[in-house]
């Protein structure tokens, strides 16, 4: 195994990418990038839990975000999300390529905005 890689601190460089991307280098959030995801959480749970509209928790997206969610049917609604958009036509990415892809994604989900 190559490298290991730590998101949540430093912006990532190329090289970086390319370790994860080509090398296989390992991927680990740093402790502050935890706290800040958790943080942010918090904020979006507690705005759920007082009945605010939340895009894409409490309500729906695009031309539905003026839909309220129930808080039974919130759930169901994150799990289906992700789902209706994990399909596509054509040829499969290069595993390289999809690798580089979830890295930058974490990354900007690490800085826990």
């Amino acid at each position: 195994m190559s490298a290991e890689i730590q998101i949540g601190g430093a912006p990532l460089g190329t090289d970086a990418v390319t370790a994860v991307a080509r090398e296989r280098a390992r991927v680990v959030v740093s402790e502050p990038a935890w706290v800040r995801v958790r943080r942010a959480r918090a904020i979006i749970e507690a705005a759920a839990a007082a009945d605010q509209p939340v895009y894409g928790v409490t309500t729906g997206l695009g031309g539905n975000v003026a839909t309220r969610l129930s808080p039974a049917d919130q759930l169901a609604f994150q799990d289906r999300v992700p789902r209706a958009r994990a399909c596509a036509v054509g040829e499969r990415l290069p595993v390289e390529d999809v690798r580089a892809i979830m890295l930058v994604r974490l990354a900007g989900l690490a800085t826990g905005g």
